[in-house]
């Protein structure tokens, strides 16, 4: 799923990295890691308060501690958007409804030029 702009130059490492992982579900969440046995069942609700199992889709997307950053994302980028409940298909609708061409690398440098 759009691995090329992913790991496009205009992105930083870290970005890509963090982008890549969660939409392999490898974040290491409660949830994963209780999947691989590293934490005990009753040890997997949510790192923000809520009374949800910690899911790399709740963190991101539903958390209502975590999850509210999408709010701040799209009015800092002024757009107007429905947030998915998918981090997969909230990665498809960036890449698709919001024009990201692998091949005009103008529209990945919004976090260059929003950094300043």
């Amino acid at each position: 799923m759009h691995s090329k702009l992913i790991w496009s130059k205009p992105v930083p490492f870290k970005v890509s990295l963090f982008a890549w992982r969660t939409i392999k579900n490898i974040i290491p969440t409660k949830g994963n890691l209780r999947r691989k046995e590293v934490l005990p069942a009753n040890s997997i609700m949510c790192s923000g308060g809520c009374v949800q199992d910690e899911s790399i889709n709740h963190l991101l997307l539903d958390c209502d501690f975590f999850g509210c950053i999408w709010h701040f994302v799209h009015h800092w980028l002024d757009i107007s958007t429905v947030v998915s409940s998918d981090i997969g298909c909230h990665a498809q609708q960036y890449f698709d409804a919001h024009a990201f061409d692998k091949n005009n690398s103008e529209n990945l440098n919004v976090y260059a030029t929003k950094q300043s």
